[in-house]
Order: C-alpha cells, then structure tokens, then sequence
C-alpha cells in the first residue's frame, strides 16, 4: 500500500512539472523576497527553493511538494473561497475569518477526516489574523497536517499555508515554516 502511494505520488509530480512547473523560476530561499506588484515581502527557509506561479502565488519546496510545501496565496475578497464558494469581506473578524476557511476546508471533497488540531489568533505581517492546524487523510489514507496563517489586508486574503505528511515532515519542517511566517511583512497599504 505504501508503495502504491509513493508511486502514485510520483505520477502526480510528473505530471505537475510538465503541466506548467518548467515556467517556474526557481530561487534558493534564505534571503527576501519582494512581490512583484510590491504588497509584500516573505523570505522562504534556507535550503528550500521557491518560485512564484502564475497570479502571484509564491510556492516553496525543501525535498519536493509531495514532502512538504509552503504556499502563499493571495487573492481578492471579492473571489469566492474555492470549495465553499463563500465570498469574504474586509469587515470580517480573525475568528470569522478563520470559520470561513475551516468550511471551506470542510467542503473539499479530497480532505478525509478533518479534524482542527489548532485554532487560534496571531499576526500576520502585523495584522490581526489567525493560525489553524489541520489534520486530514487522502483517499490513499495518507496522513497530512496544514499550518494555515491568515489575515486580510485591503481588498485580498492573505493565506500562509504549509502542509506536510505528518509523520516526520510536519513536526521536522514546521519551525522554519513559522520563522518564515514571522518575517513576513506588508511593504504597501
């Protein structure tokens, strides 16, 4: 069963890279990295590489994104959360923010028995926001755990997601996920 998993894994991967991964431009992390409309600056952990993809989305890797992954998402309020289909307004609460992502979840057919191991405020970037863990299995039973930081600033929801199989990945990458999370910075209102 393991074996089918890795393999299917690695298909996946394939495919991903021939499907648009070639155009990224990967980077080593370690140092800052500014958007390129210049809302924000994040700096991905040193020994991992990052790229940024289509629509802005900054995804960063240290052993490859079946392993783990760190995404940063930005995307307008206006947009409807993809799962739920829940559009978000600029008046919402870190709480209200954090249950219309924890739905959102919940609507994804491909996330098994979700349980919210973490729900709590924090700062993003020196906004109010909020931090879930989330624990799940893949239709392959495969275990995987989320760090999801959000906060909305402006017009867009920021999500600062990183997500690894929770055995050995997520307890062994989390901390310089969070160190990464603690840089981040809005650099424009």
């Amino acid at each position: 069963m393991r074996t089918q998993i890795l393999i299917r894994s690695a298909i996946v991967g394939v495919l991903l890279c021939l499907s648009g991964c070639q155009a990224l431009q990967w980077k080593e992390g370690g140092t800052p990295y500014t958007a390129k409309d210049g809302s924000f600056t994040i700096q991905i952990p040193s020994g991992w590489t990052y790229a940024e993809e289509r629509g802005g989305h900054i995804v960063g890797t240290r052993d490859g994104f079946l392993l783990q992954r760190i995404l940063l998402e930005k995307r307008e309020l206006k947009e409807a959360l993809p799962f739920s289909k829940r559009v978000l307004n600029p008046g919402l609460t870190p709480l209200e923010l954090a249950e219309a992502i924890i739905d959102d979840a919940r609507a994804d057919r491909m996330l098994l028995g979700i349980e919210i191991a973490e729900n709590q405020p924090v700062t993003l970037g020196g906004k109010s926001g909020f931090k879930l863990v989330i624990n799940f299995h893949s239709a392959d039973k495969l275990r995987v755990s989320e760090e999801v930081i959000g906060c909305i600033q402006g017009e867009h929801l920021y999500l600062l997601v990183f997500s690894a199989p929770t055995r050995f990945y997520f307890g062994r990458d989390r901390a310089a996920f969070e160190e990464g999370a603690k840089m981040f910075q809005f650099t424009k209102p």
